[in-house]
């Protein structure tokens, strides 16, 4: 299963239950691969309902999207699998999709089955009481309403996971200038990511302990400490085995609680000082007098 999340900026990312990857290079691998894809499960937002439903069917992934809510549904149409779950086919537009080419858009399927299903949030605290998913999993027997909807759950994992590399590892600002440093930074960025979510992975291994149950922040935090212990104590081979088992330990020690169903409202502890903005270059900087009299356009002086 393949969780994956809108684009950063000019680059698109996936994450995985395991890694970060970027999608040209996942792509290109589900294409040029020998073996069949339908075991390659990708679950978005609705952002991406439309396109990539074609593009992932034609490289003979599957594929699970919230529906569009601009994309109308209805339930009149197509064959009936059920309540609020239909079989309905879709056609490709004349019209193409922004960031897509010619090529691109014609080598498309003209024609793909789909199956829309209305799914209904039992759990409080929710939002949304409920949500329309498309999919092309269309065996309704073998994936029902509920094992869909509990698989597009799943999705909010994706918002934690950017949460460890933009807050924990500091990738929400972004300080270089150029398209091509920004895009060696969040490459950089990705490697740090997937060589802590290794570690995570190898610990999850050796002590049979579920992946999810790990901390990233903790996993940080004892890659800092241990790692001066690997370069000062271990002499041999059976040193540094030692050490690694105690290491994995110590990544183990404080599992994260299974709380299913948890709310993560978005919102900020701290709250925000209020200063101006640092919009000019230092020199020619002005500010107000009085920090809380933001509208008084007189009361400016420059910075020395």
């Amino acid at each position: 299963m393949v969780l994956a999340n809108p684009n950063i900026t000019a680059c698109s990312f996936i994450f995985t239950a395991t890694f970060m990857i970027s999608v040209d290079n996942l792509l290109t691998e589900i294409e040029t691969s020998q073996s069949k894809n339908h075991g390659v499960q990708f679950v978005q937002t609705a952002e991406f309902c439309y396109y990539n439903v074609f593009s992932l069917s034609k490289l003979g992934a599957d594929s699970v999207f919230r529906l569009h809510q601009c994309r109308l549904v209805s339930w009149k149409d197509g064959i009936r699998l059920g309540k609020n779950d239909r079989l309905v086919t879709w056609n490709r537009t004349k019209v193409r999709s922004k960031g897509v080419s010619k090529e691109e858009w014609k080598r498309l399927p003209r024609k793909i089955q789909v199956r829309v299903v209305d799914v209904p949030v039992l759990i409080p605290g929710f939002r949304s009481q409920k949500f329309t998913l498309v999919t092309t999993l269309t065996d309704a027997k073998t994936y029902t309403p509920e094992m869909l909807a509990e698989l597009y759950l799943h999705r909010w994992q994706v918002e934690l996971f950017f949460k460890d590399i933009k807050t924990t590892l500091g990738m929400d600002i972004l300080r270089s200038k150029s398209p091509d440093q920004v895009r060696k930074e969040l490459a950089l960025y990705v490697i740090l990511y997937n060589v802590i979510r290794a570690v995570m992975l190898s610990a999850s291994k050796q002590k049979s302990v579920p992946l999810q149950r790990i901390s990233f922040k903790g996993t940080i935090k004892q890659l800092s400490q241990w790692h001066w212990l690997f370069l000062l104590q271990a002499k041999s081979i059976g040193d540094f085995h030692l050490l690694l088992d105690e290491f994995y330990n110590a990544i183990v020690s404080s599992p994260i609680l299974n709380r299913p169903g948890r709310n993560e409202p978005r919102t900020k502890k701290r709250r925000p000082k209020n200063f101006q903005m640092m919009n000019k270059p230092r020199q020619e900087m002005v500010i107000d007098c009085h920090r809380n009299l933001t509208e008084r356009k007189n009361a400016f002086h420059a910075l020395s």
